[in-house]
């Protein structure tokens, strides 16, 4: 049915679970709840209203008011976008942003550094603090050095996960299976 050997072995346990609860107690028992809570519902003004073939809700004018005052606040935040679009071209924020984010390799080094510097801040707060041995400084730590890897590397990514036998391994246990 499907090439993967996970994925058909996925699905040959979803239809036994399937199978299972078919004929299973449990079924019976929701089954049971449910009937119950129609019983109690039946002749209930409140689920005609919200439930009914005749949705008394939305032919409301409470309803009504309430779909026209979102259909214009959206078309507000339309045209706010428009007016933004416009005045936002030669903005120096709009250079500094096309800057930081230009390439890929760019937007990784600006990731990089944000995690490196949002590390230090916890580093000194907790310092400042007194707390020497907290939780924070190890996670702060390791943010740290991640980001630090990650701005030294000076390969692509996809070069270092190529040579890493863990990733390869997750990767081919999802490959199609072509008959080896």
């Amino acid at each position: 049915m499907h090439g993967s050997i996970v994925v058909s072995m996925l699905i040959k346990i979803s239809h036994k679970l399937k199978r299972a609860y078919e004929y299973s107690l449990l079924k019976k028992i929701f089954i049971k709840i449910i009937e119950a809570f129609k019983y109690l519902g039946k002749g209930s003004f409140f689920l005609k209203v919200f439930v009914g073939d005749n949705n008394v809700f939305e032919e409301s004018l409470f309803y009504k008011i309430y779909c026209k005052v979102l259909d214009f606040v959206y078309e507000m935040i339309e045209k706010f976008r428009i007016i933004v679009n416009k005045g936002k071209k030669g903005s120096v924020i709009d250079e500094m942003v096309s800057k930081l984010f230009k390439d890929k390799k760019e937007a990784r080094n600006t990731f990089y550094l944000f995690f490196l510097f949002f590390g230090l801040t916890i580093l000194t707060l907790n310092l400042f603090k007194g707390e020497i041995l907290a939780r924070n400084i190890i996670i702060s730590f390791f943010i740290i050095i991640v980001s630090l890897a990650g701005i030294f590397m000076k390969n692509n990514y996809k070069e270092v996960f190529a040579g890493s036998l863990l990733f390869n391994f997750v990767k081919n246990i999802f490959l199609i299976d072509e008959g080896r």
